[in-house]
């Protein structure tokens, strides 16, 4: 079946993005969102006035709050999710995801964990785009007790919005983040705390790309490090020690080494 009445708790990039994305792709499905900001009531059919409001009748409820936000919420609309409605997420972190919806919704089983692996360092509904989950890579992650009709339903939903879909356990997502995401957050951010000024003043485009991510929402990104930080510290852990041996390469001038080093990071890139 064809998901026809969504509900968005949640209208900032994503949730703006999905909202607009349907109404383009998938224009037969009737959009009810809740938000606790003022945002452009166009992109919906209806703006609730709670998120319990916003549930009512839906057939699949996607939170697009922030990590530290996600507990909360289920447990706010616990009694208002329909028995047969699907549950879901846009988090970036998803063992605790998990957890809270196991622990907390009255059908855990109908909840499915996903991440769109598409946003931008800017936030909010302004920022929100139709085509934002074209051609991205949309991770789902099942377990044992997921319901497989609704992991059909979500998957399904996803690739009609221009996702490409792949499953993985929450514990394999979140140590792929922490190395494709998460920590390049932290290292963009790093970059930036060590020039100053006159460095910044004369930056190019390279540096403008790589410190470009820093840019983010802060307390959204401290959420997603500190729900994360046993993968992150380990992934830091990881780019410490690629540091330390290119140091070394440096220090001892071995310049075939370091070209062979460059060589291969040149090639992986360029296969992305």
């Amino acid at each position: 079946m064809s998901i026809g009445r969504l509900s968005i708790l949640g209208l900032g990039l994503i949730g703006g993005s999905i909202a607009r994305a349907v109404r383009q792709q998938i224009p037969d499905c009737q959009i009810t969102a809740y938000d606790n900001q003022p945002v452009d009531a166009n992109a919906v059919h209806v703006l609730a006035a709670s998120p319990e409001q916003a549930c009512n009748n839906a057939e699949l409820i996607i939170l697009c709050v922030p990590p530290g936000a996600v507990r909360s919420t289920l447990s706010l609309i616990r009694s208002a999710v329909p028995g047969d409605a699907i549950v879901s997420d846009v988090t970036s972190v998803k063992r605790s995801v998990l957890q809270a919806a196991s622990e907390t919704l009255q059908f855990p089983a109908r909840f499915v964990g996903v991440h769109p692996m598409a946003g931008s360092e800017r936030s909010g509904m302004a920022c929100a785009r139709a085509d934002l989950f074209a051609d991205a890579s949309v991770v789902l992650t099942p377990d044992d007790r997921t319901d497989s009709r609704a992991l059909v339903e979500v998957e399904t939903f996803w690739q009609r919005l221009g996702g490409v879909t792949v499953r993985m356990s929450a514990e394999e997502h979140d140590r792929r983040v922490a190395l494709i995401s998460h920590l390049p957050h932290l290292l963009a951010s790093a970059l930036i705390h060590l020039t100053d000024a006159d460095a910044r003043s004369i930056a190019g485009n390279g540096f403008r790309d790589m410190t470009r991510i820093a840019a983010g929402d802060a307390a959204l990104w401290r959420q997603i490090l500190s729900e994360n930080h046993d993968q992150v510290k380990t992934s830091l852990g990881d780019l410490i020690a690629q540091l330390q041996s290119l140091d070394s390469l440096l220090n001892s001038n071995r310049r075939d080494e370091l070209q062979n080093w460059l060589d291969n990071a040149s090639r992986l890139r360029k296969s992305i």
